[in-house]
């Protein structure tokens, strides 16, 4: 039977018989990775998720067939989550060709269990993941996994998960699912007006558009990540408290006049106004990809996060300059030259500017 619980915390420390103080006792340590599993997809956002060691989903009709165990199993709105976890007391190499086969076996079974759960119209992209820990995985099961469609997680995926999840909350949702579904539909279709143009030879869009409908389809590359493609990663790990300042800031009223600079790593559709002017700009509709992962953020990811801050109810569209389809290698250039080789301003020139044009009292 397929079950579904609003999702809640616990805590891990014990009372004792009487309650008068508290003990704490360490949990296994397969119980503790299926845990911290729990409490990403929490902090993420999920607000359905299992609860216990004992959830299972039946692999058949019959109410008395067979069941699958599920280590971790949520879903929202988006997207569904199921995990299967497997861990070692030492780092070592362990094969989990047995593992791989059992959770591909029962796949469809459970899929089918889902989708008799939610209704004919149950149309969210799954996300199959087995999570492992202390596990060096072969290249005989790491390619025996993606023949299966099951998403390989390992320690460093569950660490910077586990970090960015704490740094910005719900926002690194998107973070996570553009890794983990990134040829599925991430939202509607959605047409913004913009201007095309040419910089340094490639094509650019210059547009507005709210955060939230960014959000599904980008996806920032730090160097925290192990990317699977193994692209070279730049970015920084995002604050926390440069967020919690960019929200202050909106909320006063404040906005960002400069634009978030992306990448479209997926063909856009763009439809033209009229012919381009003298200097080679054209107005049109430009209609965003709707795959996840389909947008990268190259410079700007806190501006961009930080319209997503809890507290601000209607925030204004951000600015974005696109390129369309350069390469990793380019964007890293751009990273670096926007970030590295250009020289900031000094807080005492702050100062005195503020202070000539009479902003600073």
């Amino acid at each position: 039977m397929l079950e579904t619980f609003e999702a809640k915390g616990w805590e891990l420390l014990r009372t004792n018989a009487s309650g008068s103080h508290r003990v704490r006792k360490e949990k296994p340590l397969d119980e503790q990775l299926e845990d911290r599993c729990w409490c990403i997809l929490y902090l993420l956002g999920y607000q359905n998720l299992s609860i216990g060691r004992k959830f299972t989903i039946d692999l058949t009709a019959k109410s008395d067939g067979p069941a699958k165990q599920i280590d971790v199993f949520a879903y929202d709105d988006s997207s569904v989550v199921v995990l299967e976890c497997k861990s070692s007391k030492k780092r070592q190499k362990k094969h989990l060709g047995d593992a791989i086969h059992e959770f591909a076996g029962a796949r469809k079974q459970i899929a089918n269990t889902i989708r008799k759960k939610f209704g004919e119209d149950f149309d969210k992209p799954i996300i199959w993941g087995l999570v492992t820990k202390n596990i060096e995985w072969s290249e005989a099961d790491l390619k025996r996994a993606e023949e299966c469609n099951i998403n390989v997680i390992r320690d460093t995926d569950v660490a910077y998960y586990a970090e960015l999840s704490r740094r910005i909350g719900r926002a690194a949702r998107y973070q996570f699912q553009a890794e983990f579904l990134k040829k599925s539909r991430a939202l509607s279709d959605v047409n913004v007006f913009a201007l095309r143009t040419k910089l340094a030879g490639e094509p650019v869009y210059s547009f507005f558009a709210p955060a939230n409908k960014i959000l599904p389809i980008a996806f920032v590359n730090h160097r925290d990540l192990r990317d699977p493609e193994a692209s070279p990663s730049y970015q920084r790990m995002v604050q926390k408290s440069r967020l919690r300042k960019i929200g202050e800031y909106l909320k006063s009223g404040g906005y960002f006049p400069n634009s978030i600079i992306v990448n479209f790593h997926e063909e856009v559709v763009f439809k033209q106004l009229k012919p381009a002017d003298a200097d080679g700009i054209t107005a049109g509709i430009l209609t965003l990809p709707n795959k996840y992962k389909s947008l990268m953020v190259i410079d700007g990811q806190h501006r961009l996060y930080g319209y997503t801050q809890p507290e601000l109810e209607s925030p204004p569209d951000l600015q974005f300059l696109a390129f369309e389809g350069i390469t990793v290698q380019q964007e890293t250039k751009l990273f670096s030259d926007i970030n590295y080789e250009q020289k900031t301003v000094s807080r005492s020139v702050r100062r005195q500017v503020f202070e000539t044009s009479g902003c600073l009292t």
